[in-house]
């Protein structure tokens, strides 16, 4: 549980909505207090010099005070300032937020997951193509929910993955397993990759195509157990714009 009062503490704004006449709803990620849902009060209000600051995005420092489900915002200052992601990294940010709200549980700190989460913002602000980052940020943040996936140890063996073409099938949530038949396990969802691919992921090395193909498809597929069913709005915002067709190679996301 978050202390009844703070002290400014590194944070970012991941949603907003408006809340009675002049006040607003917001879910902030902190990097003492994990998740935190805020109210700040009379920010809508004609003049208010709190309500230009609070976008996502940009490095905050935050305090509040109170304690339950929603604590109540006592100030706020800008960190440093960031241009803001455009384009495609832009959506890209709103899905980094969105894992974030998906995945984290208010009051629960996660230093590893912030720290992944600021260097995402941090790298899709530098500009470039954003799915890279997007791969290690989901890397990350599964490591620092502790659901790291298995990528260079054989799930049957026990032996090292094959740093070469030498195909294997990855199965979510037990690794990779030498893909000896042509077919597949029955009953289990798996995905065919090279050993070198595996390799390329453990290491963050993911600027070829073909690796970006294969650590996208590992990585959502174990991020849907713990995502659960409903769809990702971030997901249907690029589709939206871009025109990615649901399980294509250009849908980043």
């Amino acid at each position: 549980m978050s202390p009844a009062r703070t002290s400014l503490v590194s944070g970012y704004v991941l949603h907003q909505r408006p809340w009675r006449n002049t006040s607003m709803l917001i879910e902030a990620f902190t990097a003492d207090a994990g998740r935190i849902g805020l109210v700040a009060r009379g920010v809508r209000q004609r003049g208010s010099r709190t309500r230009p600051l609070l976008e996502p995005f940009q490095p905050l420092l935050l305090s509040w005070t109170g304690r339950g489900e929603l604590h109540t915002l006592t100030g706020v200052e800008a960190e440093t300032w960031r241009a803001p992601p455009a384009g495609r990294a832009l959506v890209a940010g709103f899905y980094c937020s969105e894992l974030i709200l998906r995945l984290l549980g208010r009051d629960d700190p996660n230093p590893e997951a912030f720290a992944a989460y600021d260097a995402a913002l941090f790298g899709l602000a530098a500009g470039g193509d954003p799915e890279p980052r997007l791969r290690r940020f989901e890397l990350a943040l599964l490591e620092a929910l502790g659901f790291a996936p298995p990528l260079v140890d054989d799930a049957d063996e026990g032996t090292p993955v094959a740093d070469d073409a030498r195909e294997y099938l990855y199965v979510p949530e037990v690794g990779p397993r030498r893909a000896l038949e042509v077919r597949d396990p029955a009953g289990e969802r798996t995905i065919r990759v090279p050993g070198a691919h595996l390799h390329a992921l453990a290491r963050g090395e993911l600027d070829a195509p073909a690796v970006l193909h294969s650590a996208r498809n590992i990585l959502r597929a174990c991020l849907a157990p713990h995502l659960g069913p409903k769809p990702l709005k971030s997901r249907e915002l690029y589709r939206s714009m871009y025109g990615g067709k649901k399980g294509t190679t250009n849908e980043h996301e």
